[in-house]
């Protein structure tokens, strides 16, 4: 017998240093959980950050809010390590039993209150805040300690408490007075932007500037109704072609994301401006920013609205000879990408696979014409 106690206190040691270890992440991730709930907007009742999956703007807080929910996902499988740890140690069968059944349900929970906590930023923030550090505390004591049945109970209680929770919440919430307040005060805001759109919209004819009506949709930011009616003025007006290749020369070329929208033709004057347009703002593509966490914010946004002229490049190829500019430009985004992707920043890292996405566009378009 006494040979069995060297193997069995050596397995003992692994398994605590591994818990160990799986704690501390957790509790980063945690930490990383909190700061993302802070962050999150406010106020919207009919969205909800599964918003991202429908949303195809994905500015800089879309990328928090998923962000968020990846995070939130892999602390509940850090999370479920641990209760796994406490199954195999001390906790008691019928806990055991539990823990299988209620585990799934607290992520369920954690994702609905988080979603609550975006539309109203009220009361279901107190789940996602107090149910990880309940689990996982419960999960290291019943692991390395006999736990009584009362002691049990009481961790259990809590822990389904916290899990039932969004459902009163989310009455609370979105009764709150505070919540009504803002959010008719963001309707109100919407309304007059709306009218204020229309407005500008109807001063707008077809002997207008495409200049003009581009004012008109990035200071009103438009509905996708309104988007619809704005484009078909542009496609009216008298100069836009002429209009467009000058657009370009001035380097406005990220305010003509949706310039193969515009019903013009892609003459040699056209290609030639888009081209050159496109190869300085691929030029202005610097990685400093994403991997200092600051920096000119034009900068840091060159690769977003590099990536708003994909449909614009797909037109073009098929009627210009841009294989140079876009191989240029193809090289510059993987250089780039490569060196945000091997970053520590999560949100260089994000940015560089999605240079590396748009790169590999590039290269399927050139290889198609």
């Amino acid at each position: 017998m006494s040979t069995d106690h060297p193997s069995h206190d050596g397995e003992t040691s692994k398994s605590a240093i591994g818990l160990f270890f799986a704690y501390l992440f957790a509790c980063l991730l945690y930490f990383l959980l909190i700061g993302g709930l802070q962050g999150l907007r406010c106020c919207d009742p009919n969205g909800g950050i599964w918003h991202l999956a429908r949303s195809s703007r994905q500015d800089l807080l879309d990328l928090l809010a998923g962000f968020l929910l990846l995070d939130t996902l892999v602390l509940w499988m850090v999370l479920g390590l641990l209760l796994m740890g406490a199954v195999r140690g001390e906790m008691p069968r019928w806990a055991a039993i539990l823990a299988v059944v209620v585990y799934p349900l607290t992520l369920v929970a954690a994702f609905a209150s988080i979603d609550l906590r975006e539309r109203y930023h009220g009361w279901a923030i107190v789940v996602p805040v107090l149910l990880p550090p309940l689990i996982g505390l419960y999960a290291i004591w019943a692991r390395f300690n006999q736990l009584d049945k009362i002691t049990s109970m009481l961790a259990w209680a809590a822990i389904l408490v916290l899990t039932i929770a969004p459902i009163p919440l989310f009455f609370v919430d979105a009764r709150s007075e505070l919540v009504k307040e803002r959010i008719e005060a963001a309707r109100a805001s919407n309304d007059l932007q709306r009218q204020q759109f229309e407005a500008s919209l109807a001063r707008l004819t077809p002997d207008s500037s495409l200049r003009d009506y581009l004012f008109a949709e990035h200071q009103l930011s438009p509905s996708p109704y309104q988007k619809q009616q704005w484009l078909e003025g542009v496609r009216r007006v008298k100069s836009r072609q002429a209009d467009a290749i000058t657009l370009l020369k001035e380097g406005e070329i990220a305010r003509l994301g949706a310039l193969w929208q515009f019903n013009i033709e892609a003459t040699p004057a056209l290609c030639e401006a888009f081209g050159d347009a496109l190869g300085k703002l691929a030029a202005k593509i610097d990685p400093t920013p994403f991997l200092t966490g600051g920096g000119d914010l034009r900068v840091m946004r060159a690769p977003e609205f590099l990536r708003l002229q994909l449909q614009n490049i797909k037109w073009l190829s098929a009627h210009c000879d841009l294989d140079d500019t876009l191989a240029e430009v193809e090289a510059k985004v993987r250089t780039t990408s490569e060196s945000l992707r091997q970053s520590k920043r999560n949100f260089a890292q994000i940015e560089g696979y999605r240079m590396e996405q748009f790169a590999a566009a590039l290269a399927e378009v050139r290889h198609r014409h």
